[in-house]
């Protein structure tokens, strides 16, 4: 990801302190006005910025700080800013100069991300009481997201239309607002019959789409094409995370049983838990006493082994085999490159050599 360094000067930064010595147990308090411009106009607008800062030395010329910083910009299409942050600094007591180090948490209207840097300014006293911190550098690693979304926000679009198109463009999983905009232009180019048929499908795809009641899989029908063909072995169930993963298994065809879709896996980092699935119709389908196999085809992760155990527990008084796919190296891999744990496995699960 590139990364540029971007170098703020605030000059002239008027800083109260408890006593003008850097000595343990003394506070800091400053406050000063950033982003001001030397010129102004009807076009430019009036860009402003507060900084407050608080400090407090727990040792002799070392400084915990804290700091909230609010830059307004009265431009409509330049978003305001919101920083607050943590850092400390060192002072060297014999000429005033010092180094400090922060990071910064940075709201910009709907993008949030963590800016760290570093500082070195100096600071002489005018009193007993105050001292005058000038030239103060800092020298902030920032990367593109940032600038991007910065960006972004100050696109200006012809058309309110065209900016609202974009805006639920971006809305899909990996889709920019640079890829949104894209793609919205390549459909204005298109014949409106085509557009008009793009938009029919997607609308009639989520008012008119149904879920298997038997196994949940998407289909046309009350009961999907694969558990209503008589064909198919109806004494085994392959257990799935998502409608995707059913896909996969079909186009192996290696597989002639049932499917069954649990709509994901149990994750409590994500706030999925075991009624969040559907585990309870499964169930259901193995007390028929039908079902003579339950294979657990889901993700070898932490969460995939997790909804596994689960899943065994809840089949363990049933009288159905339940076995989970094989795990291992894939066709083509070689061993110097393969995990430490795939590879045990592998090991484990070793397989007699046929010819």
């Amino acid at each position: 990801m590139k990364k540029k360094i971007i170098l703020f000067v605030v000059a002239l930064l008027m800083a109260v302190t408890a006593h003008a010595q850097f000595e343990e147990g003394k506070f800091y308090a400053g406050a000063s006005l950033t982003g001001l411009n030397m010129s102004y106009s009807g076009a430019d607008n009036l860009n402003l910025g507060v900084q407050g800062k608080l400090g407090y030395f727990f040792t002799d010329d070392l400084m915990l700080l804290g700091l909230i910083d609010f830059q307004m910009n009265s431009n409509a299409l330049t978003p305001n800013r919101f920083m607050t942050g943590v850092g400390a600094r060192y002072y060297i007591e014999q000429n005033g100069i010092f180094l400090g180090a922060n990071t910064k948490f940075v709201h910009i209207k709907n993008y949030n991300d963590f800016m760290p840097g570093v500082e070195v300014g100096y600071a002489f006293f005018v009193s007993g009481t105050s001292t005058l911190m000038t030239f103060v550098l800092y020298l902030t690693r920032l990367i593109d997201p940032i600038t991007d979304i910065s960006e972004s926000m100050t696109d200006k679009y012809p058309s309110a239309l065209l900016e609202k198109a974009v805006s639920e463009f971006s809305k899909l999983p990996g889709i920019g607002r640079k890829s949104a905009l894209r793609l919205v232009l390549y459909m204005l180019r298109r014949e409106d019959e085509e557009v008009d048929a793009f938009g029919r499908a997607i609308t009639t795809l989520k008012h008119e789409v149904k879920y298997c009641r038997v196994c949940h899989n998407i289909s046309d029908t009350e009961v999907c094409p694969i558990c209503s063909d008589v064909r198919r072995d109806d004494t085994t169930i392959c257990v799935v995370e998502n409608i995707q993963d059913v896909m996969a298994v079909e186009k192996t065809q290696q597989y002639n049983g049932l499917y069954h879709v649990l709509g994901g896996i149990i994750s409590p980092m994500d706030g999925i838990g075991p009624n969040d699935i559907a585990v309870e119709s499964l169930v259901e389908r193995v007390k028929s006493g039908k079902i003579k196999e339950v294979i657990l085809a889901l993700s070898s992760t932490m969460e995939g082994d997790t909804t596994n155990f689960y899943i065994s527990r809840k089949l363990a008084g049933f009288d159905v085999a339940v076995s989970v796919i094989a795990r291992g190296i894939s066709v083509g891999d070689e061993l110097e490159y393969t995990d430490e744990v795939t590879l045990g496995r592998s090991i484990i699960n070793r397989t007699p050599f046929k010819q």
